[in-house]
């Protein structure tokens, strides 16, 4: 016999499908099945076959588990044997349904529904639609919430007993409320459905409302905590008890959701009754969560939970490590890893080159969600110049303490490593008929010391020398014709400084022949250069700094007579950080003077007469912000913070690269706008990126300069808020013209 197997209409029951050959023979078939592969607890019922070719069998099984995986295979009996099929599978679906249904229509509505009682129902299809009724006895308000999947866009619905609609709530929100006031009572109707066919066969939504029944529950809203001490406070509310004698009370404990503590309870008379109640016993340092509750004969209400922490006379205990714990960096932005603990809760942190420990009220903490453990990376930039650099942190928590000082060093390094190629030849070019070579090389770096050499060549092939500061490569191989051999040190900081040799290779090709294992290089001791090929003197390249160009102080006429007044203020970004550089220019009285903010944000203008004046802070990539202030007579006026919000200006960025595609330090680079006539100059980092903002609609001409290397430019016409990416290659000039360079000067 033989026997072939398939399954079709998948659901709670499914048709089982074979083929069966009795080969002559009188045979009876039937299919085995169950949940468990290899095991096969039920049998369907059997079916007759007969003759010598194929016949087709399907049974019916049903009875089935939705949801759930099936294993089966066919089975056929006559005298000679019993013959089995292959084992096969299949899966049943889940229907999707809720309690309520079906609950489709106005007329099959489910209901009436509980006030103040939540429902849990599914959208299972593009068409599905669930109505609710409900009962209202009194005149008065129908609060309703709908809580959505958080990924689904549901809407809800209220109709009157005319089933008119007559409030809804359709945005895209997770979670939907409507309020209404009904002034009739009697039947209203309650509408869930998805948004354009939105439907969730997995997820539920939750309805639940208040409304006006024929006995009403109290109201309550919980309120805030007031008199907090390290062991007590005082829980306050507001309870409505709708006509009924109500008693009121809180729960509260350290767990959200759980409260394994009562309060005394208050007697209730009257609507927005407030309910204050003392608790003691309490632990220091500790977050409660607590929420009113209220009861007369219509039932218990609860309002919504709320927390609050008691005193803590403990400080943070918290740590900070700069670049997780690196030695050097190339970079003045570093990664501060921040670490603190507090059983009352962590709530700021401070961050300084300065050992002064600040007080909760200095300006410049950084506020964050109060949390018991704090973990974070968060940039910082450190001062410019190489050499080692401090930072000092600080952690707050709620109840105002502050940590013990935390600090870590680094030690700043953006010097380029100098290499230099010796062997075969200082020169930077060679030619040879054979088809490997050695080279060999010295590198410096005074800072923070070489920490690998590494080479590569044009043609293919890259390998690590063997030494550091005298370093070596065995043997390279070439490839017919032109070869640009490069080798790079790299310091312990990340810098990274090149050399490079063209190395022509003008002997036949040979066939490819395996690499021999070098033999252990020796341990040198450290010698001068040969006399014969002197190692230029290589200057390290100056670290670029900004230039900072005045800002003029106006001219006035008629000359204003001056006062004792002061003005004074801090300016931040949108972080909170202080905002250096910003340009404050106070006006009024025929008046004028301007100053920049210093490291701190901080500015200050004296010697001011008593009047109305305007305050203007401007910066490039920031909106301009503009406050009236009034001066009295030999007063000191501190202004509110600002706080300045970074504008949607475009900007040009990238990177400054050699052909190798090595980064280029300290690069000139000077921005030109063809319109606006802008005018911009950085320098290139150690990983050579450079950044223009601030800039306008427009088309900008970039130039590149660097001793050594062709100038370069590029050209961007950027849009109104566009930023654009670019390269900029730079060419090495020959080190023949470096030569001529050299001594001409």
């Amino acid at each position: 016999m033989n026997v072939f197997l398939g399954v079709s209409n998948i659901s709670r029951s499914v048709l089982l499908n074979g083929t069966v050959n009795a080969n002559g023979f009188s045979t009876t078939t039937w299919f085995q099945y169950g949940t468990t592969s290899g095991s096969y607890s039920n049998t369907s019922s059997t079916q007759s076959v007969s003759g010598t070719s194929d016949t087709t069998i399907s049974i019916d099984i049903s009875g089935l588990s939705g949801g759930t995986t099936y294993y089966y295979r066919i089975a056929a009996q006559n005298s000679v044997g019993t013959t089995y099929g292959s084992e096969m599978s299949f899966t049943t679906t889940t229907v999707c349904t809720d309690s309520y249904e079906s609950n489709d229509s106005f007329s099959a509505a489910y209901g009436p529904i509980t006030s103040g009682s939540s429902y849990s129902g599914k959208i299972c299809s593009p068409s599905d639609v669930d109505y609710f009724k409900i009962t209202v006895a009194r005149a008065g308000l129908i609060s309703l919430t709908l809580s959505v999947p958080s990924d689904k866009d549901y809407d809800l619905y209220l109709y009157n007993s005319s089933q008119s609609v007559v409030a809804y709530s359709s945005s895209q929100k997770y979670v939907h409320a409507i309020f209404y006031l009904a002034s009739t009572t009697g039947t209203y109707y309650i509408k869930v459905f998805g948004y354009n066919g939105i439907y969730d066969e997995n997820q539920t939504y939750t309805l639940s409302g208040t409304w006006l029944s024929t006995a009403s529950a109290p109201t309550v809203t919980t309120g805030s905590v007031s008199n907090i001490t390290t062991s007590s406070a005082t829980l306050n509310g507001t309870v409505n008890d709708n006509g009924v004698s109500t008693t009121a009370w809180f729960q509260y404990g350290t767990t959200i959701g759980s409260y394994g503590s009562t309060s005394s309870t208050q007697s209730v008379s009257g609507p927005n009754t407030t309910v204050s109640i003392s608790v003691s016993g309490l632990s220091s340092g500790t977050t409660y969560y607590y929420r009113i509750a209220a009861q007369n004969s219509a039932g218990t209400t609860y309002g919504n939970e709320m927390s609050f922490t008691t005193s803590d006379a403990s400080r943070p205990t918290g740590s900070v490590n700069i670049n997780s714990g690196a030695s050097y960096t190339n970079s003045t932005t570093v990664t501060l890893n921040l670490s603190a603990t507090d059983n009352a809760g962590v709530t700021g942190y401070y961050r300084s080159t300065s050992s002064t420990t600040p007080s909760v009220s200095t300006s410049g903490w950084t506020s964050i969600s109060s949390t018991t453990s704090y973990t974070a990376d968060v940039s910082y930039t450190v001062s410019s110049g190489d050499g080692s650099k401090a930072v000092y942190v600080w952690y707050k928590d709620t109840s105002g303490n502050v940590s013990n000082t935390a600090s870590d060093e680094i030690t700043l390094d953006t010097i380029i490593p100098t290499i230099i190629i010796t062997t075969p030849t200082s020169s930077s070019t060679y030619t040879t008929t054979s088809s490997t070579m050695g080279m060999d090389g010295t590198a410096l770096d005074n800072a923070s010391g070489i920490s690998s050499v590494t080479w590569s060549n044009s043609k293919g092939g890259n390998g690590t020398a063997t030494g550091t500061t005298s370093w070596s490569v065995s043997s390279i191989t070439l490839s017919s014709g032109d070869n640009t051999i490069t080798v790079t040190a790299k310091d312990n900081a990340g810098n990274t400084g090149t050399d490079a040799i063209a190395v022509t290779y003008s002997g036949a090709v040979a066939s490819p022949t395996p690499t021999p294992t070098p033999s252990a290089t020796p341990s040198l001791t450290p010698s001068p250069s040969p006399k014969a090929t002197p190692s230029p003197k290589v200057s390290p390249s100056p670290t670029p700094t900004r230039t900072v160009t005045p800002v003029a102080t106006p001219k006035t006429s008629p000359t204003p007579v001056r006062g004792n007044g002061v003005v004074l203020g801090f300016v931040y970004d949108p972080d909170s950080e202080p905002l250096t550089g910003v340009s404050v220019t106070i006006a009024g009285n025929d008046f004028s003077e301007s100053t920049e903010t210093d490291s701190n944000g901080y500015y200050e203008f004296d010697e001011l007469a008593a009047g109305d004046y305007t305050l203007t802070c401007e910066k490039d990539g920031y909106e301009t912000q503009t406050l009236s202030i009034s001066l009295g007579e030999d007063k000191v006026f501190v202004v509110d913070d600002v706080t300045m919000e970074e504008s949607e200006t475009g900007k040009i960025y990238g990177y400054v690269v050699k052909i190798n595609g090595n980064p280029i330090e300290s690069a000139r680079l000077k921005l030109k706008g063809i319109k606006t006539k802008v005018v911009k100059n950085t320098s290139s980092d150690a990983d050579g990126f450079f950044e223009f903002t601030g800039l306008g609609a427009d088309t900008y001409v970039i130039f590149a300069k660097k001793t050594r290397y062709k100038k370069a430019k590029a050209t961007v016409k950027l849009e109104e808020g566009e930023s654009e990416e670019i390269e900029i290659e730079m060419k090495r000039t020959s080190k023949r013209i470096i030569g001529m360079i050299e001594d001409a000067q």
